[in-house]
């Protein structure tokens, strides 16, 4: 959503500038008042602005909370367990047309193909005043070799905990977007 919003305001600036140098150098007869919309072209410039900096203040805003509220664990991705789950789901079928025997002639004798899906959580239990709380990631779609070479690859990693809430916690998983 952030960068959705970075985008959006990037492009109203732009927009804006594209309009004050039009409007800059127009001396046609088409636009009337052509100097109120070289200045509202700078308008436009200043909400693309403004919006840039609400983006940055609600990330501030949400960095302070996030320090006041969470506590930080570091977690030994060695000792993390892995959950994985792997099924076939069957793709949709396209008929090439009406009949029958032109399907068979187009696909063969086995038309169903399958698509195979994986899945895997991490499942992670830590000590906390005198309580074991066990956190589960949310499902990651990788399969479990391919996220089992990452976590010996990273080794450590951090668990947010929100001290009033322990069901509300992020685990820090930025390095298996790389």
């Amino acid at each position: 959503m952030k960068n959705l919003l970075f985008a959006l305001c990037s492009v109203i600036i732009v927009v804006g500038v594209i309009g004050a140098i039009f409007f800059w150098k127009y001396k046609g007869t088409a636009i009337s008042y052509s100097y109120l919309y070289f200045w509202g072209s700078f308008v436009i410039i200043a909400l693309g602005a403004f919006g840039l900096k609400m983006i940055d203040n609600s990330e501030f805003a949400e960095v302070v909370k996030h320090k006041t509220n969470y506590i930080e664990f570091d977690i030994d991705l060695s000792k993390i367990e892995v959950l994985d789950n792997r099924y076939f789901i069957e793709n949709e079928k396209y008929h090439y047309s009406k009949t029958p025997l032109m399907d068979f002639i187009v696909e063969g004798r086995n038309p169903k193909q399958y698509k195979e899906i994986n899945q895997c959580r991490f499942e992670y239990t830590v000590m906390y005043n005198g309580d074991t709380l066990t956190f589960v990631s949310p499902i990651i779609n990788k399969d479990r070799e391919t996220l089992m070479f990452k976590l010996f690859a990273q080794k450590q990693t951090k668990l947010h905990l929100d001290k009033d809430d322990y069901s509300n916690h992020y685990l820090d998983l930025d390095f298996l977007k790389e």
